[in-house]
């Protein structure tokens, strides 16, 4: 089965108002760093309740409260930043920019379908949604004891998570292969006793 062809969507396709990410997990930025989107209308318009030296119109003047904001976006800008972290997710995101969002989501949708098709010939239960278009990055595999082979995978190297209802969380991703992969399924064939 080929995986079908990604589809590409931006804030304005969501009409949303408002977009919020963290640079960890798929962005592969680590912890410290996230991003805040705004209808430009919005961003004029709203004040936030916390803020910190950063979001103040002269920074450096250290004025007692009432804050006076910034008239642009950083307003929105808190204390001081978490600069290594920043560093960090900048170099990520350009990885991902140079390796391309579309051949990324291609790839994911490959090893996707490999955890799905092999989850699915030993009987285990698959709780994503099987149209690629419905599903997100990971696949959750289920069985009786995801939970104890969660632990045994994670002794074993193997970066996965677990959740109740869900089960094992398999999420690969562009720097992952077809043969770890395989391998993986491998093993979780073995620790669900459906090898």
């Amino acid at each position: 089965m080929r995986p079908s062809a990604p589809s590409r969507s931006t804030s304005q396709d969501w009409d949303a108002d408002i977009v919020v990410g963290g640079s960890h997990k798929w962005l592969c930025g680590g912890p410290g760093t996230a991003f805040l989107w705004m209808k430009p209308a919005l961003r004029e318009r709203l004040r936030p309740r916390l803020t910190g030296w950063l979001g103040h119109a002269d920074p450096f003047s250290f004025e007692p409260p009432p804050i006076r904001y910034a008239s642009d976006h950083r307003h929105f800008l808190a204390g001081t930043p978490s600069m290594p972290a920043y560093y960090v997710a900048r170099a990520a995101y350009e990885n991902l920019h140079a390796i391309g969002l579309d051949r990324i989501r291609a790839h994911n949708l490959a090893l996707a379908h490999i955890i799905i098709e092999r989850a699915q010939a030993r009987g285990l239960t698959i709780h994503s949604p099987l149209a690629d278009a419905e599903r997100t990055g990971f696949v959750a595999v289920d069985f009786p004891a995801s939970e104890a082979a969660s632990k045994q995978l994670i002794a074993e190297r193997f970066k996965l998570d677990w959740r109740p209802n869900c089960g094992l969380r398999l999420g690969p991703h562009f720097y992952n292969t077809e043969a770890e992969v395989q391998r993986l399924m491998d093993r979780v064939a073995v620790l669900a006793g459906r090898a």
